[in-house]
């Protein structure tokens, strides 16, 4: 896919999703009030995209598609509640992940593996998984004591 939004600044939705793109996933970033982004079911490869600028993003699917490298670091989009990118060959994901995600309510991550230099075992993605299912009971426990 080779389309340029860039003249589209005042984008924010696209629905992209279950057309059987291919390629690289356009650049986003200065589409600053792009608020969902849905492109899961493509044949999107490369690495995820870096949208860090895009402090208004609440959705972001990507999953289902052939994306590689690590998985991003979404910590400057304060408003994402939903992101699913799981089904892809990413690896990288760790509870500091989510960590940097303060409002999520859906997280999305089947099928993505831990970094290289940690051990691929089952009991490694079970503790992996309590870990973040652990942290988003915390969250939702301090955001309910807080309110």
């Amino acid at each position: 896919m080779h389309t340029n939004f860039t003249n589209l600044i005042n984008l924010n939705e696209i629905w992209l999703y279950e057309n059987e793109f291919t390629g690289s996933i356009p650049e986003f970033t200065v589409n600053v009030e792009l608020r969902h982004v849905y492109l899961y079911n493509n044949y999107f490869s490369g690495p995820a995209p870096q949208l860090n600028t895009l402090a208004a993003l609440q959705f972001l699917f990507l999953s289902s598609n052939k994306l590689t490298g690590v998985v991003p670091n979404y910590e400057n989009s304060p408003l994402l509640t939903h992101f699913s990118i799981a089904r892809n060959k990413m690896t990288g994901i760790s509870p500091h992940t989510v960590a940097t995600f303060f409002g999520l309510e859906v997280y999305d991550v089947r099928k993505i593996y831990p970094t290289r230099s940690t051990p691929h075992s089952t009991l490694h993605m079970h503790v992996l998984m309590l870990d973040i299912i652990l942290y988003v009971i915390f969250m939702c426990y301090r955001y309910l004591t807080i309110s």
